[in-house]
């Protein structure tokens, strides 16, 4: 197909989807009303879904290499959140609705979401759960989807991955990429709910997006996910930019550990899986952290991290130290004045703390 044809086809999508609700302009002959200044200046309904990571009604995409805990991690998340279980430090207030779009990867998540059922044995309630299992365009079936869920009114859907309910044409071209996002701006007006998009990292660049500008300029909240640069036990889950809520300085640091469920495939050997954990470490994303932390960093981050332990955590995650006690612990381990006087900068430069004049620091919690 020429490259005419193409964006003939994606305009198309996006004058069809401009027609439906939702797409932020006022209907064709609907009154229009100015405001007075009082009138408009009013509290906004801000409320959050999931506290740190996901406000309603946002649309929000989860980016990382392959085969490096996207898909864990956000199904880890979201199985929470139908449970109204809070995730490491992130707020749930009470069980959410999730649809859950899987079109890759069908038996993998099988076997994920029965690993998570059989670690949380002990909940009594079933999860506010619902599983698409096919591969679909949804700039294409959007209308369908949302007829589908419109009973169950999700509060939350994810779409794993971009790629396979994209549709047709590249996803480096705006007017294909304009189609996408008009696509889960209906889904999400229509609905009333967050949308999280679950998305790969750019080629050659493991710290942005693939694709074009428009999908970063469309959404609301942008997480990157991926495993740290020299440990990689470790998986790291950051919001690097977002509109209604703040970005996170340091990555939360999550572990996936392996997990033998009670199935067995026709041989009679287990079936394997991963499920998240918290990590007591640092987390530093490839091309982000640089060289890996001296001995004295090391020490006087380690020291900031056991005192922590014994201090009452802000509503933000953070706990408060004096300097001086971080710096009087790391003594007691053998590192100079000198060597723990220049560790602060660089910690701080690499985001494992927080320096708050005069002589405080903010880490987050290691617990």
């Amino acid at each position: 197909m020429r490259d005419g044809d193409l964006l003939a086809k994606a305009q198309a999508k996006i004058d069809a989807l401009k027609t439906l609700k939702g797409n932020g302009a006022a209907d064709a002959g609907e009154p229009l009303k100015f405001l007075t200044l009082e009138e408009f200046v009013q509290r906004p309904d801000v409320s959050t879904y999931v506290g740190r990571v996901i406000p309603a009604r946002a649309l929000v995409v989860a980016f990382g290499p392959p085969k490096e805990g996207k898909s864990f991690c956000v199904c880890d998340l979201t199985m929470h959140a139908a449970h109204g279980i809070d995730w490491f430090g992130c707020k749930v207030t009470r069980p959410l609705r999730v649809a859950y779009l899987a079109g890759e990867g069908v038996n993998g998540l099988r076997v994920r979401l029965k690993a998570w059922l059989e670690h949380h044995d002990s909940l009594t309630q079933p999860g506010l759960f619902r599983i698409l299992p096919v591969a679909l365009s949804l700039p294409d079936r959007v209308t369908d989807v949302v007829e589908q869920l419109r009973e169950f009114a999700p509060e939350i859907v994810v779409t794993d991955t971009l790629n396979v309910y994209f549709g047709g044409g590249d996803e480096n071209t705006t007017m294909d990429m304009t189609a996408f996002c008009a696509a889960v701006r209906y889904l999400r007006d229509e609905l009333g709910c967050s949308v999280v998009i679950i998305h790969h990292t750019g080629h050659g660049d493991s710290g942005r997006e693939r694709g074009s500008i428009v999908l970063r300029a469309t959404v609301d909240v942008l997480i990157q996910i991926a495993k740290d640069a020299h440990d990689k036990s470790l998986v790291g889950f950051q919001v690097i930019t977002a509109r209604d809520i703040e970005a996170m300085e340091t990555p939360l640091s999550l572990r996936l550990v392996r997990y033998e469920t009670e199935w067995a495939d026709d041989d009679g050997v287990p079936l394997v899986t991963c499920i998240v954990q918290g990590a007591d470490q640092p987390v530093t994303f490839p091309g982000r952290g640089g060289r890996p932390l001296g001995e004295a960093q090391s020490a006087v981050l380690q020291a900031a991290q056991e005192l922590d332990k014994a201090q009452k955590s802000e509503p933000n995650g953070e706990v408060f130290l004096a300097r001086m006690d971080v710096a009087k612990l790391a003594k007691e381990r053998g590192v100079s004045k000198q060597a723990i006087s220049a560790a602060w900068a660089s910690l701080a430069k690499r985001h494992y703390l927080r320096l708050v004049e005069p002589g405080s620091l903010a880490i987050r919690v290691s617990r």
